[in-house]
């Protein structure tokens, strides 16, 4: 039976909804958090000595003073810094501006609302790839808010929400302006795209698998629409030459302050001191770390430490092969595994046993906790396997484009997280088209056995 599909004002109406009703989630808990003493709300600045529950807090709030003192010299794109670019210190140094006493209120009050954007956002992807119905789009957000994926991350001062909303929000409004063949959307597209971009240097080389997810959407709507091939073209070309030139600034900037072309040197620190030191230590040679430390150390430049330090870690790696593997299959489970909600019991100093040691008094054991984290573990796995099941089905019916550029895009957004591994938020940047495909099969085998899982517009 054919589901009727709703009706333009309908769908509007719908996402206007859900991003009504996401804010005022999401803002509620952020004043539930802002008015609990706990480990989220103290902060580390010039000027006190508290520290943050998520210790990597205190990398963009630096960067962000030097952001806002050195204004005047390095204007907009901010002051040289090979480990962070720019975009969340420049977002934070902007509250400390307007609100130099409370800026960390305004801060989370504003990403708890802007942080909304993600359920009309998914929404729309979702509906561009597999013509969702108001039902199917609506379970949609009812899931993410159930686990916790952007709600649990609100009250953190951390890039990991701002970067996945601008960068869903941006691949959205894409997605409408091929759909649509209108230029309207093409400027929210660069500007989040672009911002995401500055925001974490994951996307340095994501115009590459932008053009071909652009392509493929253009050639699909060729095909049943009037529209000139050009004027897909137009669009696409506009689209992809100022995200590249966007993505690029902070490897420039690294090039021109560090001689090192790459836009952050955190990759290649995360695989030395974290997984490089893990596999030396299981295998007994912390002798070898120190080793490869004083050599690091020694370097007379920050580009000679950093290709050094990227040397070191390649060679523990094919060293120690097995281990190595190890370690990444490890992070990999923990990070895949864990729910975003057991770092969001810790704002209340609850915990089981992930990252208890970072909250600013270890955090009480919980048996709550424990059995939430299980159950959700039980949840994700289950959202795995319907992926798995998604993959294999547009494996079956020969949907090698589209198989193709969804392993890519997912790989390319989480797979350099692997070498160091992490918690929950880690995987935020894929979570989303992960769960958009697993609830499309699993709805689709509840109410259909005669079309392909893979059908879209």
């Amino acid at each position: 039976m054919n589901t009727p599909r709703p009706s333009h004002e309908n769908i509007r109406r719908t996402l206007l909804l859900q991003f009504l009703i996401g804010a005022c989630i999401h803002l509620t808990f952020a004043a539930i958090v802002l008015n609990t003493d706990s480990a989220c709300t103290a902060v580390k600045t010039s000027t006190t000595q508290q520290t943050w529950i998520a210790p990597d807090t205190i990398s963009y709030v630096n960067p962000a003073e030097k952001y806002l003192s050195e204004f005047d010299r390095h204007g907009l794109l901010g002051p040289p810094n090979r480990y962070r670019t720019m975009g969340y210190p420049a977002l934070i140094a902007l509250t400390m501006k307007i609100s130099p006493t409370h800026w960390i209120t305004l801060l989370i009050y504003f990403q708890a609302v802007v942080s909304a954007l993600i359920y009309p956002a998914l929404s729309i992807i979702s509906r561009t790839l597999f013509a969702s119905t108001t039902r199917q789009l609506n379970a949609l957000f009812i899931f993410m808010l159930f686990v916790g994926a952007y709600v649990s991350r609100v009250a953190y001062v951390l890039t990991d929400l701002i970067f996945v909303v601008s960068f869903y929000a941006g691949l959205a409004s894409a997605m409408l302006m091929i759909i649509r063949r209108s230029w309207l959307w093409l400027i929210p597209q660069v500007l989040l795209i672009g911002y995401a971009s500055l925001v974490r240097p994951t996307l340095y080389f994501f115009p590459v698998l932008h053009l071909a997810i652009l392509t493929a959407l253009a050639v699909r709507h060729c095909r049943t629409h009037k529209t000139p091939a050009l004027k897909y073209a137009a669009l696409i070309l506009c689209s992809i030459i100022p995200i590249t030139a966007i993505a690029a600034i902070p490897t420039i900037k690294n090039y021109k302050h560090y001689n090192t072309a790459v836009p952050s040197h955190v990759l290649g620190i995360n695989a030395f001191n974290i997984t490089g030191k893990y596999v030396l230590t299981q295998q007994n040679r912390q002798d070898l770390y120190q080793q490869y430390l004083a050599e690091i150390k020694a370097q007379p430049d920050p580009a000679s430490e950093y290709h050094k330090r990227v040397e070191s870690a390649v060679k523990i790696f094919k060293q120690y092969p097995l281990t190595t593997l190890r370690a990444m299959a490890g992070s990999s489970a923990k990070m895949l595994g864990i729910t975003h909600w057991l770092p969001a019991f810790q704002h209340f100093n609850k915990s089981w046993w992930y990252l208890s040691s970072n909250a600013r008094n270890k955090a009480e054991n919980s048996t709550l906790v424990k059995y939430v984290s299980l159950f959700f573990a039980a949840v994700h796995l289950a959202v795995y396997a319907a992926f798995a099941l998604f993959l294999l089905n547009l494996l079956t019916h020969k949907k090698l484009t589209f198989l193709l550029i969804l392993l890519a895009t997912l790989a390319y957004l989480i797979g350099p997280v692997f070498i160091a591994g992490g918690g929950a938020r880690l995987r935020l940047p894929a979570e989303g088209i992960i769960i958009i495909c697993a609830l499309h099969y699993i709805s689709h085998k509840l109410t259909s056995k005669t079309q392909p899982a893979h059908t879209a517009r």
